[in-house]
């Protein structure tokens, strides 16, 4: 009789990975950020294709949905930011998840993520979560005003350079902070690993 190797397979807790990992790569590294991003959202490895778009000073925290409050209705301004936004990255072929910043220009309230592109969209559909975590905030923050620092055009801003997909990525930084060991049974894998782990 053939065993099912998933039920086999063990997972360490979720917060003892993101301490581990926090251990290894301080709040302001990429690493970080992609853990903070997963705990946010998580999902497969849609994170890698997330733009930043820089379009919101005029709205307010009151424009936006809150995720204490699934009932509350998108406000007209962010249904036309939203639908503005996601044509212009359709008209240049990007069709990209986004984070787009919110409040004014010296301080940005927070962040909403607009999950477009991901393997269970036909399903869902759009996914739009907004991040309030305090922490969170000024950690996205610093991370986007560097990377905008380095660009001349702010509207249209690449998160995570280099590959859309994260998994290598994913998989050496936990290598590194000792949470893969190489193990075939415990803790394999990268992305689904930290779905394993998180749910």
């Amino acid at each position: 009789m053939k065993i099912n190797d998933q039920k086999i397979k063990t997972y360490t807790p979720w917060l003892e990975i993101k301490a581990k990992v926090a251990e290894n790569y301080p709040r302001g590294t990429l690493e970080n950020l992609y853990m903070n991003l997963f705990e946010e959202i998580p999902s497969r490895d849609d994170i890698g294709s997330i733009r930043v778009y820089d379009h919101a000073s005029h709205l307010t925290e009151s424009d936006f949905p809150i995720k204490t409050e699934p009932n509350k209705v998108i406000s007209p301004k962010i249904k036309t930011l939203i639908q503005n936004v996601k044509s212009e990255s359709n008209k240049y072929g990007k069709n990209d998840n986004m984070i787009i910043r919110y409040g004014s220009p010296k301080k940005h309230v927070g962040f909403i993520v607009c999950m477009y592109n991901y393997k269970t969209r036909k399903l869902y559909g759009d996914i739009y979560t907004e991040i309030q975590n305090k922490d969170l905030t000024i950690d996205l923050n610093k991370q986007i005003e560097k990377i905008m620092d380095s660009q001349k055009d702010d509207a249209d801003i690449p998160l995570f350079k280099g590959s859309k997909k994260q998994s290598t990525f994913v998989s050496s930084f936990l290598t590194k902070a000792g949470v893969k060991d190489g193990s075939k049974t415990n803790n394999t894998g990268s992305i689904n690993l930290l779905r394993h782990s998180f749910f």
